[in-house]
């Protein structure tokens, strides 16, 4: 009798359709989409196929099947296991728990006590990362019917199957199953506020550009996604985002994360938001204020500062035209620099400390030998518990001392780091014995001087003898024109060293005087042409970078300015030096310097040069007696550089009974011989007789002969001038004009005399 195994109509139909490459691969296609392949039925049938028991309808053969009653018991006895196909999971069926002998899938026959062992893996090819393995099914297949007997999962040696000693049957079908998982994400977004309170918000989350409204969301397990998420970016800015989003913005308020693919893992997605922060800054005295270079803003005694909009991690710079100590004690901002401007003003440069890491500051943890401490922190004293942001300063002093110690040198400020390294430097701290050291005084070489000052009594030696924990305090005298860069009152504590230099701060002494930026003239430098291209000059000043220089010809061009109005330092001078060109017989070099001060007072002098390889001296702005104390103050110094015509000055012999003396009729400085002057510059010169001798000749007042003129003139004529003016003796003549008989009566030159 023949009987159908399954209904594959559907099949058979493909089976017996045409025989073209074209209804081959459709047949083929059919096939693998309906999955039938996978069937245990199917693969039972395909089996008997093979093994040439059914007909050529499809049908079985019952001659196929005929055999004698050992065969049937045998065959009644074993069990023919087929193995269905799961195209995502990678499966091997094993006879041992060792998994050393594979079963062949083809051809499986089991004698009862026979067991089947299965190792299972996904498939590299599966489209989601959400399928997973669910089990095997057992099936039985009889007179053409499937029965499930039994749905399993591996032992832990693998176990699926085992042919019992009672089992009755032929036919057993093993299929794995797997399923996809649903895909669920869950999306949040919050702000954290000062108290440390969460507060969930509610801004837009959008899944490939669709807007979800719930906070759980299901996806499709086999296909791709990308998150974003948009805010308020007027109210809130971004702080981080699980998972890591690649964009944010806080100017366009969007978030955005990386694409996901179907076989990447799931995670939930939340965003972290915080409210723009205001600080506002009480000023004690009234100020003009600028923040981060705005317009000047007048700020009354008492009033408060507000700066709006700040996000973790700002800089805020601050320009005020007075000190402001309490902005080192602010508590939303944390002071990084201060620096005081050549204008006067104080340029502070704050931080809006960093969310996260705050450091938790119990002063009551610590303890110290042969002392206590007092902490404060923005200025006041810590008691109890304090949470610090990175960059938050602790300061220490003295709150009580055994003998002969004292607290270590250095600024006793401790800068809020991470948490291991603020706890080394508290723990750090200790108190020390004093030792004896001898501390070096030095003053400024600029700018002004330093009193120095201990117990009250001021140092009046260069060292000073002590012993370690001493403060030394400075009271800082400027020079006319020159400021304070540090307060009256700085302490040096002298540390342990035997020998130790005062320091202001971490710095050296020479840094206590800035020179005020108006004292400071406007150096302009012009060459004539005279110079010439070839010769090199070098100019080296406060402010001023040494640097080579020369002129540049121009047809049209008489000088040229090779430093213009740049503003210099006045406590060096200016050094200039020259060189490349040789200086010829009978020129110099003429520096010519004008000044003009403040009240447009002009003062000029000139030098002249004939000798290149001479160290020139330094061009003073204040002559060295009058450094730091004129209270003239120059607004410009022009230097004219040329090469002129010179005559070298021969001292004259002096006269018997008369001295000869030449001097510049500009500086009256006296003229020694192997000077050199310009012939058109004007000398003076001056025959001055010895007592009891006169100078005779034109020109002569009170007996001595004085007369301006060109420096080439005097070249030329002073032998004649000198010999137009002889020395003259007096003669000494009494004139008595008692007499015992009259009076006599004496006249000179016509003119009546006495005596």
């Amino acid at each position: 009798m023949k009987k159908l195994t399954l209904n594959f109509s559907l099949v058979m139909c493909l089976l017996l359709s045409g025989c073209s490459g074209i209804n081959d691969y459709m047949r083929s296609q059919m096939l693998e989409k309906s999955r039938i392949m996978e069937n245990g039925n199917y693969q039972a049938y395909q089996v008997y196929s093979d093994e040439g028991k059914l007909t050529q309808e499809g049908y079985y053969s019952e001659e196929a099947f005929e055999t004698d009653e050992t065969d049937i018991t045998a065959a009644a006895k074993a069990a023919h296991v087929t193995f269905s196909k799961n195209s995502y999971l990678e499966i091997a069926y094993f006879s041992d728990s060792d998994s050393t002998m594979l079963l062949n899938k083809e051809a499986c026959y089991l004698e009862p006590g026979n067991n089947i062992y299965a190792t299972v893996s996904i498939s590299k090819s599966v489209p989601s990362s959400m399928y997973y393995f669910s089990g095997f099914r057992i099936y039985r297949y009889e007179d053409g019917d499937r029965e499930l007997i039994d749905t399993v999962q591996p032992g832990e040696d693998g176990l699926i199957l085992e042919i019992s000693e009672g089992y009755v049957g032929a036919e057993l079908s093993i299929e794995p199953i797997g399923n996809f998982g649903k895909r669920t994400i869950s999306l949040r977004d919050y702000y954290i506020d000062d108290d440390g309170k969460e507060h969930e918000l509610s801004g837009t989350w959008m899944i490939n550009e669709r807007q979800e409204t719930g906070n759980k969301i299901k996806l499709n397990p086999v296909s791709s996604y990308i998150i974003s998420y948009e805010y308020d970016s007027n109210e809130y800015f971004y702080i981080s985002s699980n998972p890591q989003c690649y964009y944010s913005n806080n100017e366009d308020g969007i978030v955005i994360f990386e694409q996901k693919k179907s076989v990447d893992e799931t995670g939930d997605y939340s965003v972290e938001l915080h409210k723009y922060i205001t600080v506002s800054i009480e000023s004690l005295h009234g100020r003009s204020v600028s923040v981060n270079n705005g317009i000047q803003q007048q700020i009354k005694a008492g009033n408060i500062l507000e700066i709006p909009r700040l996000k973790y991690g700002d800089t805020v710079i601050i320009v005020t035209d007075k000190e402001w100590s309490s902005l080192d004690s602010c508590r939303e901002l944390i002071l990084q620099s201060l620096e005081k401007l050549q204008n006067g003003e104080y340029k502070y440069t704050l931080i809006v400390p960093q969310k996260g890491g705050e450091f938790v500051f119990d002063p009551s943890e610590y303890s110290y030998e042969h002392g206590t401490i007092i902490f404060k922190c923005f200025g006041e004293i810590v008691t109890s518990k304090q949470y610090l942001a990175a960059g938050s300063k602790i300061t220490y002093e003295i709150d009580t001392v055994d003998d002969v110690y004292w607290l270590g040198d250095g600024d006793h400020v401790i800068v809020v780091s991470n948490e291991e390294e603020t706890r080394r430097k508290i723990n750090n701290i200790k108190f020390v014995q004093r030792v004896k050291a001898e501390v070096e005084l030095k003053q400024p070489e600029y700018g002004g001087a330093i009193r120095y000052f201990a117990d009250g009594k001021e140092i009046t030696t260069n060292t000073f003898k002590t012993t370690s924990g001493t403060e030394i305090v400075m009271q800082f005298s400027p020079w006319e024109g020159w400021i304070n860069h540090y307060k009256n009152g700085e302490i040096y504590t002298v540390n342990e060293d035997n020998r130790q230099t005062a320091l202001i701060g971490n710095k050296d002494v020479d840094t206590a005087f800035t020179e005020d930026s108006n004292h400071k003239p406007a150096l302009t430098v012009i060459l004539d042409k005279s110079v010439g291209e070839n010769m090199k000059f070098s100019f080296s000043a406060s402010g001023l970078d040494e640097s080579d220089y020369n002129y540049r010809n121009d047809w049209f061009r008489n000088n040229y300015t090779i430093i213009d109005e740049l503003k210099i330092g006045t406590e060096t001078g200016i050094i200039l030096s020259m060189g490349s060109r040789a200086i010829q017989s009978g020129t110099a070099v003429k520096i010519l310097i004008d000044k003009t001060d403040t009240n447009e007072k002009k003062t000029s002098y000139h030098r002249l040069v004939d000798d290149l390889t001479e160290l020139q001296d330094p061009i003073l702005i204040y002559e060295a007696d009058k450094q730091g104390i004129s209270e003239t103050w120059y607004k410009s110094i022009k230097i004219t550089i040329s090469v002129v015509d010179v005559l070298k000055f021969t001292e004259p012999s002096n006269l018997k009974n008369a001295t000869v003396n030449v001097r510049n009729a500009t500086n009256l400085e006296i003229i020694r011989d192997g000077d050199i002057l310009e012939d058109s510059e004007k000398v003076t010169i001056t025959i001055t007789p010895n007592s009891g001798y006169y100078v005779s000749g034109k020109n002569v007042k009170k007996d001595i002969y004085q007369n301006t003129m060109k420096f080439s003139k005097y070249q030329s004529d002073i032998q004649k001038i000198l010999d137009e003016h002889p020395i003259e003796k007096y003669y000494h003549v009494t004139l008595d004009a008692n007499d015992a008989y009259g009076v006599c009566t004496y006249k000179l030159d016509g003119e009546v005399v006495s005596g």
